[in-house]
């Protein structure tokens, strides 16, 4: 017997085709939405984040450079005046670098937001460093 290779499609075959489509477009229409929410999300949390770096990180960076600033220009430049690798105009160039450092980062914690225990310390490092 020969078999036939046509295939017979029955009558009702689309008829759930307004169904699938509907469920289709609702299942765009929700892929969309978290589109949507998601990117609305990731703007607000960057915003959070720059507010962060500028309140907590931006301190903790003038921080460090202050507190580098002593040892690496000063100390490091009078060791090597001492050692014959730096001459004395090196070295003041150094000092006067560490002065614009240490200027720099003392206006620039003066102007940042600092928790308030933060900030009695700050003043009394102030008080000190008026009184040295």
């Amino acid at each position: 017997m020969a078999r036939s290779h046509e295939r017979s499609t029955p009558d009702n075959a689309y008829q759930n085709c307004p169904l699938l489509l509907t469920i289709l477009a609702m299942i765009g229409a929700v892929n969309a939405g978290a589109a949507i929410y998601a990117w609305v999300s990731m703007r607000h949390n960057a915003q959070s984040f720059t507010e962060i770096k500028a309140n907590a990180v931006a301190p903790l960076i003038d921080l460090k450079a202050l507190s580098d600033a002593y040892p690496v220009f000063e100390v490091d430049a009078s060791h090597k005046i001492r050692n014959g690798n730096f001459t004395w105009e090196e070295g003041a160039t150094n000092l006067t670098d560490a002065v614009k450092n240490i200027n720099r980062s003392w206006s620039a914690l003066a102007q940042a937001q600092l928790p308030p225990s933060v900030q009695e310390a700050f003043a009394q490092a102030r008080e000190r460093r008026s009184a040295a």
